[in-house]
Formats: structure tokens, C-alpha cells, sequence
């Protein structure tokens, strides 16, 4: 079993790349998982409420240095960024045998996008949740600590990093799409007719740059979503506040 905690925005901000990623996931991944989403959350008693996100660029990238301690700190687990496109098996980064000091795996490109945590391991280098929930600059100085110490990271073979993809070729060679262009892929397409019916606004409305173009990777993830609705997905899943 392997556990995939995914950061995203609560509320059902991004509910589209939600089910994307989970359909993604369940297409190629052939051993059995569970998805944990890493949310804000409003729960007292929830080791994610009222987190200091003060200098955080979303509203969830602080969370991934919880993941050890939300996992006992025991074997391994899996941290992907909620804007990802998986196009292969994740069994092949659970196979992966550890070397040397490494206590955590991620890609070259886009560096702790998607993370391997050796768990146990990496416990004595993490402040604990109650620590970082408090601090504004925990994540900036978790990245930063873990990517100045190189012997601490071990990098994942493969392309699973983010750049576009500009033809079918080029995604042949890919194991996976890390998308930054939300605005493009799916908010203008499909994610705000929902949010504006809703009158809600989407944290990455700060971020919008519309000169950007679609590029390819944007028809994968209209293909995919559309794969997922036939499959029997449903945006409601991913979504809290509009039930």
C-alpha cells in the first residue's frame, strides 16, 4: 500500500486538477494506494488547523514537511503537488532502494514538487507539527535546509519533471506533467464558471498571466478530465462547500 499525500487548496478551490490527478493515479498505478489531501482545514483537533501561512506563495505548500509525522514516522511516503498529471506507474518510485544518507527522494527538475520521505530517517531534520503550524517560514527554511544538503536527497530517475510538453512525442518520454499555468489548463475552461456561480475566488487569481498561451499539456489535461467524468468520476467528490 502506498500512502499519496497531495497539498491543495480546501473548499474545492481546484476540484478539476483534483480529479485529474486521482484519475490520473488509478490509470497507471498498478499496486494499491491511498490518497491523503492536505488541506487547510477548520477541524480544532485536525493537525492541519490554523497553520501560519503568512509567506506562503499557496495555500498549501507548507504542508508537505508534515507528511513524516502524519505517517508516525514509519517506512515511506509519497508527497505530490496537487497540479500533476501522472502518466505512469507510481509503484516505480515506491520501488526505488535508498542510497547513502538519503532521507528523501525527489526530481532534478522542479525539486520537491513530488517527494519520496523516508520517514523514519528523516525525523531527526523536521521541526514538528505543532513547531511549523506556528511559523510562517518553516516551509522556506525546510526547502531550503534540504536542498543545501545534497548528501540528505536522492534524485528520482525518469522525467517527472515539469516541463511542457509540446507534441505527442515528447509526452511519450514523460512519467509525469507538472503544470504551473493553472489559469490555462483549467480555471478558464472549466474551474470558474463553478467557482463564480458560487461567487468564490480562486487563490490563484493573483498569479494569472494572460498574455501566457495553452500549450500542449492543456489538451492532455481536457483529455483526461473528460476521461475521468466517463469514468465515473465526479467533481463533487473533491468539493465541501458546494454539496
Amino acid at each position: 500500500m502506498i500512502k499519496i499525500y497531495v497539498a491543495c487548496a480546501p473548499g474545492g478551490l481546484d476540484a478539476e486538477a483534483q480529479m485529474v490527478l486521482d484519475y490520473s493515479i488509478r490509470k497507471f498505478t498498478t499496486v494499491d494506494y491511498e490518497i491523503i489531501w492536505l488541506q487547510d482545514s477548520e477541524d480544532e483537533d485536525s493537525p492541519l488547523f490554523n497553520w501560519n501561512m503568512d509567506t506562503w506563495e499557496t495555500p498549501f505548500c507548507g504542508f508537505r514537511w508534515a507528511v513524516p509525522e502524519l505517517s508516525n514516522f514509519e517506512g515511506e511516503s509519497l508527497y505530490l503537488d496537487f497540479n500533476h498529471i501522472i502518466l505512469s506507474d507510481l509503484a516505480e518510485i515506491s520501488q526505488i532502494d535508498w542510497k547513502n544518507d538519503a532521507v528523501l527522494m525527489t526530481t532534478k527538475n522542479n525539486p520537491l514538487s513530488i517527494i519520496k520521505f523516508n520517514n523514519r530517517k528523516i525525523q531527526k531534520y523536521l521541526p514538528l507539527i505543532e513547531e511549523m503550524a506556528i511559523s510562517s517560514s518553516s516551509h522556506s527554511i525546510c526547502a531550503r535546509y534540504f536542498l543545501e544538503n545534497k548528501k540528505l536527497i536522492q534524485y528520482i530517475p525518469g522525467d517527472w519533471g515539469p516541463d511542457p510538453s509540446n507534441t505527442l512525442e515528447d509526452l511519450a518520454y514523460k512519467n509525469a506533467i507538472y503544470y504551473e499555468d493553472l489559469h490555462n489548463m483549467y480555471l478558464k475552461p472549466i474551474g470558474y464558471s463553478r467557482l463564480n456561480e458560487n461567487c468564490i475566488d480562486h487563490w490563484f487569481n493573483i498569479y494569472v498571466d494572460k498574455t501566457r498561451k495553452p500549450n500542449f499539456d492543456c489538451e492532455v489535461f481536457g483529455e483526461y478530465y473528460h476521461e475521468a467524468l466517463n469514468n465515473n468520476f465526479k467533481i463533487e467528490k473533491y468539493t465541501d462547500v458546494f454539496n
